[in-house]
Protein backbone atom coordinates (compact mmCIF):
# COMPACT_ATOMS: atom_id res chain seq x y z
CA UNK A 1 0.00 0.00 0.00
CA UNK A 2 1.26 3.40 -1.05
CA UNK A 3 0.00 6.73 1.30
CA UNK A 4 -0.03 9.87 -0.89
CA UNK A 5 -0.39 12.55 1.93
CA UNK A 6 -2.30 15.93 0.63
CA UNK A 7 -4.70 16.65 -2.03
CA UNK A 8 -3.05 19.17 -4.09
CA UNK A 9 -1.74 18.92 -7.64
CA UNK A 10 1.01 16.97 -6.78
CA UNK A 11 -1.17 14.46 -4.93
CA UNK A 12 -3.18 14.68 -7.97
CA UNK A 13 -0.78 14.07 -10.40
CA UNK A 14 0.92 10.70 -8.71
CA UNK A 15 -2.36 9.54 -7.70
CA UNK A 16 -3.06 9.46 -11.16
CA UNK A 17 -0.06 7.97 -12.23
CA UNK A 18 -0.39 5.35 -9.83
CA UNK A 19 -3.77 4.15 -10.74
CA UNK A 20 -2.81 4.37 -14.23
CA UNK A 21 0.06 1.85 -12.94
CA UNK A 22 -2.74 -0.86 -11.08
CA UNK A 23 -1.13 0.17 -7.86
CA UNK A 24 -2.46 -0.24 -4.51
CA UNK A 25 -2.65 3.51 -2.48
CA UNK A 26 -4.45 5.84 -0.91
CA UNK A 27 -4.47 9.73 -1.43
CA UNK A 28 -5.53 11.50 2.56
CA UNK A 29 -6.87 15.08 2.70
CA UNK A 30 -6.96 17.41 5.10
CA UNK A 31 -9.99 19.49 4.12
CA UNK A 32 -13.43 18.63 2.33
CA UNK A 33 -11.70 18.74 -1.33
CA UNK A 34 -9.28 18.00 -3.85
CA UNK A 35 -7.60 20.80 -5.49
CA UNK A 36 -5.20 22.65 -2.92
CA UNK A 37 -4.65 25.98 -4.45
CA UNK A 38 -6.36 25.11 -7.40
CA UNK A 39 -10.21 26.59 -6.61
CA UNK A 40 -12.32 27.89 -9.36
CA UNK A 41 -16.09 29.06 -8.74
CA UNK A 42 -18.90 30.77 -10.46
CA UNK A 43 -20.59 33.34 -8.32
CA UNK A 44 -23.16 35.99 -10.03
CA UNK A 45 -21.87 35.61 -13.41
CA UNK A 46 -18.63 35.93 -13.04
CA UNK A 47 -15.94 33.19 -13.41
CA UNK A 48 -13.17 32.94 -10.50
CA UNK A 49 -9.97 31.41 -9.88
CA UNK A 50 -8.86 32.34 -6.21
CA UNK A 51 -5.37 30.31 -6.61
CA UNK A 52 -3.46 30.02 -10.23
CA UNK A 53 -5.30 31.42 -13.29
CA UNK A 54 -3.41 29.75 -15.93
CA UNK A 55 -1.19 26.60 -16.38
CA UNK A 56 1.44 26.40 -18.82
CA UNK A 57 2.43 23.49 -20.79
CA UNK A 58 5.98 22.81 -20.54
CA UNK A 59 7.17 19.94 -19.65
CA UNK A 60 5.49 16.59 -21.05
CA UNK A 61 4.34 15.18 -17.65
CA UNK A 62 1.88 18.10 -17.82
CA UNK A 63 0.81 17.05 -21.70
CA UNK A 64 0.44 13.29 -20.74
CA UNK A 65 -1.74 14.27 -17.56
CA UNK A 66 -4.59 16.41 -19.49
CA UNK A 67 -4.36 13.31 -22.47
CA UNK A 68 -5.01 11.06 -20.19
CA UNK A 69 -7.88 13.00 -18.41
CA UNK A 70 -9.39 13.53 -22.06
CA UNK A 71 -8.81 16.74 -21.41
CA UNK A 72 -6.35 18.11 -23.84
CA UNK A 73 -8.33 19.23 -26.59
CA UNK A 74 -10.76 20.89 -24.19
CA UNK A 75 -7.83 23.47 -23.43
CA UNK A 76 -8.79 27.13 -24.18
CA UNK A 77 -6.33 29.16 -25.30
CA UNK A 78 -5.58 32.65 -24.08
CA UNK A 79 -6.52 35.44 -26.58
CA UNK A 80 -3.62 36.62 -28.19
CA UNK A 81 -3.58 39.50 -29.14
CA UNK A 82 -3.70 39.63 -24.83
CA UNK A 83 -0.89 37.56 -24.58
CA UNK A 84 1.08 40.49 -26.22
CA UNK A 85 -0.32 43.20 -24.31
CA UNK A 86 1.59 43.36 -20.32
CA UNK A 87 2.15 46.58 -18.76
CA UNK A 88 4.31 47.53 -15.14
CA UNK A 89 3.38 50.60 -13.36
CA UNK A 90 6.03 53.17 -13.15
CA UNK A 91 5.68 56.72 -11.55
CA UNK A 92 1.53 56.18 -11.87
CA UNK A 93 0.97 55.18 -15.32
CA UNK A 94 0.28 51.64 -16.85
CA UNK A 95 3.92 51.06 -19.10
CA UNK A 96 4.53 48.61 -21.90
CA UNK A 97 6.52 45.95 -21.57
CA UNK A 98 8.41 45.34 -24.61
CA UNK A 99 8.18 42.02 -26.52
CA UNK A 100 10.33 42.99 -29.80
CA UNK A 101 13.57 45.12 -30.07
CA UNK A 102 11.63 47.24 -32.01
CA UNK A 103 9.28 47.84 -29.12
CA UNK A 104 11.87 48.15 -27.10
CA UNK A 105 13.49 51.14 -28.51
CA UNK A 106 10.22 52.70 -28.80
CA UNK A 107 9.68 51.80 -24.80
CA UNK A 108 9.11 54.42 -22.09
CA UNK A 109 9.83 51.53 -19.49
CA UNK A 110 13.43 51.23 -20.64
CA UNK A 111 15.60 54.14 -20.76
CA UNK A 112 18.01 54.68 -23.20
CA UNK A 113 21.34 53.78 -21.30
CA UNK A 114 19.25 50.52 -19.97
CA UNK A 115 18.86 49.44 -23.75
CA UNK A 116 23.04 49.98 -24.08
CA UNK A 117 23.47 47.92 -20.80
CA UNK A 118 21.42 45.59 -22.44
CA UNK A 119 23.19 45.06 -25.63
CA UNK A 120 26.67 45.05 -23.49
CA UNK A 121 25.76 42.29 -20.93
CA UNK A 122 27.81 39.50 -23.48
CA UNK A 123 30.60 41.28 -22.72
CA UNK A 124 30.57 41.17 -19.11
CA UNK A 125 32.93 38.49 -17.87
CA UNK A 126 31.13 36.02 -15.89
CA UNK A 127 31.80 35.82 -12.04
CA UNK A 128 32.02 32.41 -10.67
CA UNK A 129 30.22 32.71 -7.47
CA UNK A 130 31.09 30.15 -4.46
CA UNK A 131 27.87 30.88 -2.47
CA UNK A 132 23.99 31.62 -3.52
CA UNK A 133 23.35 34.59 -5.37
CA UNK A 134 20.42 36.27 -4.96
CA UNK A 135 18.08 37.12 -7.78
CA UNK A 136 18.55 41.04 -6.66
CA UNK A 137 22.41 40.95 -6.94
CA UNK A 138 22.25 38.88 -9.95
CA UNK A 139 19.98 41.14 -12.46
CA UNK A 140 22.05 44.20 -11.11
CA UNK A 141 25.11 42.66 -11.51
CA UNK A 142 24.44 41.80 -15.48
CA UNK A 143 22.02 44.30 -15.74
CA UNK A 144 22.13 47.22 -13.73
CA UNK A 145 19.57 49.15 -11.39
CA UNK A 146 16.40 49.85 -13.48
CA UNK A 147 16.06 46.06 -15.17
CA UNK A 148 16.28 45.37 -11.38
CA UNK A 149 14.15 47.85 -10.92
CA UNK A 150 11.31 48.29 -13.35
CA UNK A 151 11.36 44.52 -14.58
CA UNK A 152 12.85 42.25 -12.04
CA UNK A 153 10.69 42.94 -8.84
CA UNK A 154 7.77 42.95 -10.65
CA UNK A 155 8.01 40.05 -12.40
CA UNK A 156 8.86 37.61 -9.66
CA UNK A 157 6.50 39.24 -7.36
CA UNK A 158 3.69 38.32 -9.84
CA UNK A 159 4.79 34.92 -9.44
CA UNK A 160 6.27 34.58 -5.56
CA UNK A 161 4.86 37.43 -4.08
CA UNK A 162 8.55 37.05 -2.68
CA UNK A 163 11.49 39.66 -2.12
CA UNK A 164 14.44 39.47 -4.83
CA UNK A 165 16.91 41.08 -2.05
CA UNK A 166 16.05 37.17 -0.42
CA UNK A 167 15.56 35.01 -3.47
CA UNK A 168 18.06 32.31 -4.19
CA UNK A 169 18.77 32.77 -8.38
CA UNK A 170 19.36 29.20 -8.70
CA UNK A 171 15.69 28.27 -7.85
CA UNK A 172 13.81 30.63 -8.50
CA UNK A 173 15.50 31.63 -12.02
CA UNK A 174 17.44 28.89 -12.74
CA UNK A 175 17.56 29.59 -16.45
CA UNK A 176 19.25 32.93 -15.70
CA UNK A 177 21.98 31.23 -13.25
CA UNK A 178 22.35 28.27 -16.18
CA UNK A 179 22.85 31.05 -19.09
CA UNK A 180 25.94 32.45 -17.25
CA UNK A 181 27.14 29.04 -16.08
CA UNK A 182 27.02 27.51 -20.07
CA UNK A 183 27.28 30.68 -22.28
CA UNK A 184 28.69 33.76 -19.56
CA UNK A 185 26.19 35.89 -20.65
CA UNK A 186 22.13 36.05 -19.98
CA UNK A 187 21.70 37.66 -23.51
CA UNK A 188 23.85 35.43 -25.24
CA UNK A 189 22.63 31.87 -23.49
CA UNK A 190 19.11 31.97 -23.05
CA UNK A 191 18.00 32.00 -26.59
CA UNK A 192 20.31 28.87 -26.99
CA UNK A 193 18.67 27.21 -23.68
CA UNK A 194 15.14 28.01 -25.30
CA UNK A 195 16.24 26.33 -28.79
CA UNK A 196 17.68 23.46 -26.56
CA UNK A 197 14.55 23.14 -24.31
CA UNK A 198 12.62 23.09 -27.43
CA UNK A 199 14.51 20.05 -29.25
CA UNK A 200 14.31 18.48 -26.07
CA UNK A 201 10.69 18.38 -26.66
CA UNK A 202 10.29 18.08 -30.06
CA UNK A 203 9.26 14.27 -29.61
CA UNK A 204 6.29 15.51 -27.82
CA UNK A 205 4.77 17.39 -30.18
CA UNK A 206 4.14 20.49 -27.83
CA UNK A 207 1.82 22.79 -27.98
CA UNK A 208 3.21 26.52 -29.76
CA UNK A 209 0.92 28.28 -27.52
CA UNK A 210 1.44 26.44 -23.87
CA UNK A 211 -0.52 28.63 -21.89
CA UNK A 212 -4.41 27.27 -21.31
CA UNK A 213 -7.50 27.16 -18.61
CA UNK A 214 -10.58 25.44 -19.36
CA UNK A 215 -14.10 26.82 -19.87
CA UNK A 216 -15.46 25.93 -16.68
CA UNK A 217 -11.73 26.97 -14.86
CA UNK A 218 -8.73 24.83 -13.56
CA UNK A 219 -11.12 23.06 -11.36
CA UNK A 220 -12.04 20.90 -14.61
CA UNK A 221 -8.74 19.12 -13.86
CA UNK A 222 -9.55 17.96 -10.37
CA UNK A 223 -13.23 16.68 -10.79
CA UNK A 224 -11.80 14.87 -14.12
CA UNK A 225 -8.83 13.32 -11.86
CA UNK A 226 -11.29 12.55 -8.88
CA UNK A 227 -13.49 10.64 -11.36
CA UNK A 228 -10.57 8.62 -11.97
CA UNK A 229 -9.76 7.72 -8.76
CA UNK A 230 -12.83 7.24 -6.95
CA UNK A 231 -13.15 5.28 -4.16
CA UNK A 232 -8.75 5.85 -3.35
CA UNK A 233 -9.00 9.01 -1.58
CA UNK A 234 -9.98 10.24 1.71
CA UNK A 235 -11.08 13.91 2.74
CA UNK A 236 -11.19 15.38 5.97
CA UNK A 237 -8.64 12.73 6.93
CA UNK A 238 -6.00 14.58 9.19
CA UNK A 239 -2.44 12.88 9.90
CA UNK A 240 -1.64 13.55 13.40
CA UNK A 241 1.67 11.91 13.48
CA UNK A 242 4.33 10.22 11.11
CA UNK A 243 6.45 7.19 12.90
CA UNK A 244 8.60 3.92 11.39
CA UNK A 245 7.74 0.52 11.84
CA UNK A 246 11.19 -1.09 10.47
CA UNK A 247 10.90 -0.48 7.26
CA UNK A 248 6.98 0.22 7.28
CA UNK A 249 5.25 4.00 7.88
CA UNK A 250 2.68 3.94 10.58
CA UNK A 251 0.33 7.27 10.52
CA UNK A 252 -2.09 8.40 13.32
CA UNK A 253 -5.18 9.39 11.53
CA UNK A 254 -7.91 11.58 12.91
CA UNK A 255 -10.99 11.75 10.87
CA UNK A 256 -14.32 13.00 12.09
CA UNK A 257 -13.10 13.28 15.60
CA UNK A 258 -12.06 9.37 15.31
CA UNK A 259 -8.58 8.20 15.44
CA UNK A 260 -7.34 4.88 13.92
CA UNK A 261 -3.71 3.87 12.95
CA UNK A 262 -2.89 3.24 9.28
CA UNK A 263 0.10 1.21 8.43
CA UNK A 264 1.39 1.59 5.05
CA UNK A 265 4.92 0.42 2.68
CA UNK A 266 5.17 3.70 0.72
CA UNK A 267 5.05 7.52 1.33
CA UNK A 268 4.65 10.29 -0.99
CA UNK A 269 4.36 13.56 0.52
CA UNK A 270 2.99 16.46 -0.50
CA UNK A 271 1.59 18.34 2.22
CA UNK A 272 3.25 22.24 2.75
CA UNK A 273 6.74 22.11 4.53
CA UNK A 274 5.54 23.61 7.34
CA UNK A 275 2.63 21.31 8.00
CA UNK A 276 5.00 17.89 7.59
CA UNK A 277 7.78 19.22 9.50
CA UNK A 278 5.05 18.75 12.79
CA UNK A 279 4.56 15.31 11.88
CA UNK A 280 7.35 13.28 11.63
CA UNK A 281 8.34 11.48 14.81
CA UNK A 282 11.74 10.56 13.34
CA UNK A 283 14.68 12.78 11.54
CA UNK A 284 14.54 16.04 13.36
CA UNK A 285 17.23 17.32 11.18
CA UNK A 286 14.94 16.94 8.30
CA UNK A 287 11.97 18.39 10.09
CA UNK A 288 14.05 21.00 11.32
CA UNK A 289 14.94 21.76 8.01
CA UNK A 290 11.99 21.83 5.59
CA UNK A 291 10.41 23.93 8.83
CA UNK A 292 12.39 27.39 7.62
CA UNK A 293 10.98 27.07 4.19
CA UNK A 294 9.05 30.22 4.18
CA UNK A 295 5.56 31.05 3.30
CA UNK A 296 4.32 34.53 2.14
CA UNK A 297 0.65 35.51 2.74
CA UNK A 298 -2.22 36.51 0.05
CA UNK A 299 -5.22 37.77 -1.01
CA UNK A 300 -6.82 37.30 -3.98
CA UNK A 301 -9.73 40.01 -4.64
CA UNK A 302 -12.03 40.02 -7.93
CA UNK A 303 -13.51 42.93 -9.42
CA UNK A 304 -15.80 43.62 -12.38
CA UNK A 305 -16.66 47.28 -14.07
CA UNK A 306 -18.96 47.87 -16.80
CA UNK A 307 -17.71 47.89 -20.24
CA UNK A 308 -18.19 52.06 -20.19
CA UNK A 309 -16.16 52.12 -16.73
CA UNK A 310 -13.57 50.60 -18.01
CA UNK A 311 -10.78 53.37 -19.23
CA UNK A 312 -7.56 51.58 -20.14
CA UNK A 313 -6.59 49.38 -23.36
CA UNK A 314 -9.11 46.16 -23.61
CA UNK A 315 -7.71 42.65 -24.91
CA UNK A 316 -4.60 43.20 -22.67
CA UNK A 317 -3.15 40.54 -20.27
CA UNK A 318 -2.11 42.75 -16.98
CA UNK A 319 -0.44 45.28 -14.72
CA UNK A 320 2.22 44.40 -12.14
CA UNK A 321 3.49 47.06 -10.15
CA UNK A 322 7.01 48.54 -9.27
CA UNK A 323 7.74 48.36 -5.66
CA UNK A 324 8.55 52.46 -5.75
CA UNK A 325 4.74 52.73 -6.44
CA UNK A 326 3.40 52.11 -2.90
CA UNK A 327 0.52 50.60 -4.50
CA UNK A 328 -1.58 48.03 -2.40
CA UNK A 329 -1.58 45.28 -4.68
CA UNK A 330 1.28 43.48 -6.84
CA UNK A 331 -0.36 42.55 -10.08
CA UNK A 332 -3.67 42.50 -11.52
CA UNK A 333 -5.41 39.90 -14.31
CA UNK A 334 -7.26 41.13 -16.83
CA UNK A 335 -9.34 38.34 -16.77
CA UNK A 336 -11.79 39.31 -19.09
CA UNK A 337 -9.78 40.17 -21.74
CA UNK A 338 -7.22 36.82 -22.19
CA UNK A 339 -10.28 34.36 -21.14
CA UNK A 340 -12.97 35.94 -22.94
CA UNK A 341 -14.42 32.24 -23.20
CA UNK A 342 -15.20 31.90 -19.65
CA UNK A 343 -16.96 35.18 -19.30
CA UNK A 344 -20.86 35.04 -19.55
CA UNK A 345 -21.28 39.21 -19.77
CA UNK A 346 -19.05 42.33 -21.79
CA UNK A 347 -18.07 43.60 -18.40
CA UNK A 348 -14.65 43.86 -17.42
CA UNK A 349 -13.30 41.27 -14.53
CA UNK A 350 -10.07 41.92 -12.78
CA UNK A 351 -7.88 39.40 -10.18
CA UNK A 352 -5.99 41.88 -8.49
CA UNK A 353 -3.04 40.29 -5.97
CA UNK A 354 -2.09 41.83 -3.45
CA UNK A 355 0.22 40.74 0.23
CA UNK A 356 3.34 39.02 -0.47
CA UNK A 357 6.66 40.14 1.69
CA UNK A 358 5.45 43.70 0.54
CA UNK A 359 2.09 44.43 2.00
CA UNK A 360 1.58 41.11 4.98
CA UNK A 361 -0.05 43.74 6.86
CA UNK A 362 -2.68 44.22 4.22
CA UNK A 363 -4.11 40.62 5.82
CA UNK A 364 -5.27 42.29 9.17
CA UNK A 365 -7.80 45.02 7.21
CA UNK A 366 -11.11 43.63 7.09
CA UNK A 367 -12.60 42.39 3.51
CA UNK A 368 -14.10 45.65 3.23
CA UNK A 369 -11.48 47.64 3.63
CA UNK A 370 -9.11 45.80 1.09
CA UNK A 371 -11.98 46.02 -1.24
CA UNK A 372 -12.12 49.84 -0.84
CA UNK A 373 -8.67 50.68 -0.78
CA UNK A 374 -8.09 48.54 -4.28
CA UNK A 375 -10.87 50.25 -6.12
CA UNK A 376 -9.84 53.68 -5.13
CA UNK A 377 -6.05 53.04 -6.40
CA UNK A 378 -7.27 51.18 -9.59
CA UNK A 379 -9.68 53.92 -10.05
CA UNK A 380 -5.86 56.77 -9.48
CA UNK A 381 -4.05 55.18 -11.92
CA UNK A 382 -6.85 55.56 -14.66
CA UNK A 383 -8.03 52.11 -15.17
CA UNK A 384 -11.54 51.86 -14.28
CA UNK A 385 -13.63 55.10 -13.48
CA UNK A 386 -16.43 54.85 -10.43
CA UNK A 387 -16.87 51.25 -7.89
CA UNK A 388 -17.36 47.55 -8.61
CA UNK A 389 -20.50 46.24 -9.75
CA UNK A 390 -19.45 43.00 -8.37
CA UNK A 391 -16.51 42.31 -5.91
CA UNK A 392 -15.05 39.09 -4.28
CA UNK A 393 -12.23 38.14 -1.96
CA UNK A 394 -10.45 35.47 -1.00
CA UNK A 395 -7.58 35.04 2.03
CA UNK A 396 -4.51 32.56 1.77
CA UNK A 397 -2.32 32.83 5.27
CA UNK A 398 0.28 30.65 3.76
CA UNK A 399 0.29 31.51 0.14
CA UNK A 400 3.66 30.54 -1.73
CA UNK A 401 6.58 29.06 -0.54
CA UNK A 402 10.15 31.24 -0.59
CA UNK A 403 12.83 29.75 -2.24
CA UNK A 404 15.24 32.23 -0.82
CA UNK A 405 19.03 32.16 0.03
CA UNK A 406 20.03 29.02 1.65
CA UNK A 407 17.62 26.25 -0.09
CA UNK A 408 20.56 24.59 -0.85
CA UNK A 409 21.29 23.63 2.49
CA UNK A 410 17.30 22.49 2.70
CA UNK A 411 17.67 21.14 -0.33
CA UNK A 412 20.41 18.89 0.75
CA UNK A 413 18.12 17.87 3.73
CA UNK A 414 14.85 16.85 1.47
CA UNK A 415 17.93 14.18 -0.66
CA UNK A 416 19.12 12.78 2.37
CA UNK A 417 16.49 12.33 3.80
CA UNK A 418 14.68 10.32 1.17
CA UNK A 419 18.30 8.68 0.64
CA UNK A 420 17.88 7.25 4.19
CA UNK A 421 13.98 7.05 3.59
CA UNK A 422 14.27 4.73 0.01
CA UNK A 423 10.21 4.37 -0.04
CA UNK A 424 9.41 8.02 1.39
CA UNK A 425 9.28 10.55 -1.29
CA UNK A 426 8.71 14.52 -1.10
CA UNK A 427 6.88 16.43 -3.57
CA UNK A 428 4.96 19.84 -3.22
CA UNK A 429 5.34 23.14 -4.47
CA UNK A 430 8.43 23.76 -2.11
CA UNK A 431 10.38 21.35 -3.81
CA UNK A 432 11.47 21.41 -7.44
CA UNK A 433 9.32 24.27 -8.30
CA UNK A 434 6.12 26.43 -7.58
CA UNK A 435 4.45 26.36 -10.85
CA UNK A 436 1.38 24.41 -11.06
CA UNK A 437 2.75 22.57 -14.36
CA UNK A 438 5.95 21.83 -12.44
CA UNK A 439 3.66 20.15 -9.48
CA UNK A 440 2.37 17.80 -12.25
CA UNK A 441 5.72 16.88 -13.61
CA UNK A 442 6.73 16.28 -10.60
CA UNK A 443 4.00 13.89 -8.91
CA UNK A 444 3.95 12.25 -11.80
CA UNK A 445 8.29 11.36 -11.50
CA UNK A 446 7.62 10.43 -7.99
CA UNK A 447 4.84 7.32 -8.49
CA UNK A 448 7.12 6.04 -11.33
CA UNK A 449 10.04 6.98 -9.11
CA UNK A 450 8.51 4.99 -5.75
Amino acid sequence: MIAILGGGITAIAAAIELHKQGKDFVLIEMSDRLGGKIQSANIDGYHLEFGPNTVLINHPETKAFLEYLKLYDKRIEPNPKAIKRRFILKNGKPQAIPYSFGSLLKSKLISLSTIFSILKEPFKKRVSVSVEESLADFSKRRFGDQIYEDLITPFVSGIYAGDPEKMSLKYTMPLLNKAEESYGSVVKGMPKLIKEKRADLAEYDMPKQKIFSFKGGLVEMIDAAAAKIEGKYRLQSEVKKISRNGERYLFRIETNGKEEILEVDKVISTIPAHILATKLEFDQGFSSAIGKINYVPAVVSHMAFKADQWKFKRESFGLLSRKQEAQPWLGILFNSEFFPQQQQTNDVLLTIISGGYRQPEILKKSDAEILELLNGSINEIGLVEGKAVFSHLYRWEKAIPQYELGYSAIEKEIYDFQKANPHFKIGGNYFKGVSVSDCIANGTILAKEI
